[in-house]
């Protein structure tokens, strides 16, 4: 019983986190850049990046981190701190068990990363949907039982 007090106080602290992340993100992205601190962000996450497809399954609440992943995506200077990597773990929750509020959410990113993508000069590398178009497909095909 410690053992589960302790790891749902740290998922609790883990969400807090990165509700407040996502916050500060959102209301500060047109007045500072983000960039430097990006990679320590990034391995810092990484873990529970990887673990995002099964929070979706398991979840009836849309996870902190694809919130965060979400509101990075809105912002054009944000798109070039958005790794491949949070992006294809968002792709992933797209399946038959995912709920509502959750296809929405990937469904905003793939487009929010796509508009960006498209008004980001060729310099200016970018989390690249066209570059796992097949896991996209893939996944649609799964949520859509073909």
């Amino acid at each position: 019983e410690v053992i589960e007090d302790t790891r749902k106080r740290n998922q609790n602290e883990r969400t807090l986190c990165l509700n407040v992340l996502a916050d500060i993100f959102a209301k500060y992205s047109s007045v500072f850049s983000f960039q430097e601190y990006s990679d320590r962000l990034w391995i810092c996450l990484r873990d529970v990046i990887s673990k995002l497809p099964l929070m979706v399954i398991s979840s009836d609440n849309k996870p902190s981190i694809l919130r965060f992943i979400h509101v990075l995506s809105l912002h054009h200077t944000h798109i070039s701190i958005l790794p491949n990597g949070a992006v294809v773990a968002a792709i992933k929750c797209l399946s038959r068990r995912s709920k509502a509020h959750v296809i929405e959410c990937v469904m905003d990113i793939l487009e929010n990363v796509l508009t960006q993508e498209k008004s980001m000069s060729d310099d200016v590398e970018t989390p690249g949907i066209l570059n796992n178009l097949d896991l996209v497909i893939d996944r649609f095909a799964e949520r859509l039982g073909v």
